[in-house]
């Protein structure tokens, strides 16, 4: 499944995980590869904000509140309908 990632998320060893080959390059000295364009961890790897990861297995507990299924809609500002409250001063 793919995530984006929401807050700083880090995963401890032994997480399998699908990344694209610049986030694979900076993380080298902590990834065993597993495979085209998936690895497992080898110590806590960390992930900044707006990255995205795949992972088939299920994510820990933790990380739930950090990342969102990638794709998912921002949630909708007030109205909802992308008009100004109706009592808006314009």
């Amino acid at each position: 499944m793919k995530y984006t990632v929401v807050s700083t998320l880090t995963l401890g060893p032994g997480t399998k995980l699908g990344l694209s080959k610049e986030q694979a390059a900076s993380r080298a000295h902590l990834l065993t590869p597993a495979g085209k364009g998936h690895y497992i961890t080898n110590a806590h790897v960390q992930f900044k904000a707006g990255e995205e990861i795949n992972c088939d297995d299920e994510l820990p507990k933790h990380a739930a509140q950090l990342v969102e299924k990638a794709g998912k809609a921002p949630p909708a500002a007030p109205g909802g309908d992308g008009k100004p409250p109706s009592d808006a001063v314009i």
